[in-house]
């Protein structure tokens, strides 16, 4: 019985530096989302017939609780009332997503009230193949959102009359939009409600017959 306990007690060592192993090397940058490490650990346990032996009970003061990963993206940003960190989702659209109907579902991280959060969305339109993007989104607080189409870096805005973006209400009614047709700054605010759904879209009118690339933040 002893050799028996003593063997089981050499798996359950081996089997624990694997498991330390493999959270050392797990994580990484990655936009697309937060990652999860998962590990399914299977020990074989050796059985005996006859009586077991009891073993004395273990006086080890257990480890605190592990806290909730962070989100996926998280940066620092300033604002009026100085650093402020930010919880960006990073998407890419896909299609079809050229109708209000087929928008494409897009959502903002969870994250505590007094961090930011936005989405940042890249993808293409063609005023003549694929002239305009979809997304439907449900803000989860209440309060004033920007949106924009992204310059040179995200610190600047498109100024341009190649597209236009517009924000509709859950009944699809128009709420506002950057000029149509017009050189101007592809940016605009809006007041929206937590719980409701809105959609927003990115339209290409003069793209002289090419893909226009985007990148279209939504933050708060």
């Amino acid at each position: 019985m002893n050799n028996m306990n003593t063997r089981a007690k050499s798996i359950l060592q081996v089997a624990l530096l694997a498991v330390l192993a493999s959270l050392a090397g797990c994580g990484g940058d990655d936009d697309s989302g937060a990652q999860i490490c998962m590990i399914l650990l299977v020990i074989p346990v050796p059985c005996s017939a006859g009586t077991p032996v009891s073993e004395p009970a273990s006086t080890q003061t257990p480890p605190p609780a592990e806290t909730s990963p962070p989100p996926a993206e998280t940066s620092g940003s300033t604002s009026s009332g100085g650093e402020r960190s930010l919880a960006m989702n990073r998407v890419n659209e896909y299609e079809p997503n050229n109708t209000l109907n087929n928008a494409n579902v897009v959502q903002f991280l969870t994250a505590p009230m007094d961090t930011s959060v936005g989405i940042d969305i890249k993808g293409n339109v063609h005023d003549t193949d694929d002239q305009a993007d979809f997304f439907i989104f449900t803000p989860d607080r209440s309060g004033s959102y920007l949106f924009y189409l992204c310059a040179d870096t995200c610190a600047e805005f498109v100024e341009d009359d190649a597209v236009y973006v517009m924000l509709y209400d859950q009944y699809q009614t128009t709420i506002v939009s950057t000029p149509v047709g017009t050189v101007a700054e592809q940016v605009f605010s809006a007041e929206l409600t937590a719980g409701l759904a809105y959609y927003v879209e990115v339209h290409g009118v003069s793209t002289a017959s090419m893909s226009y690339a985007y990148q279209l933040v939504i933050i708060n």
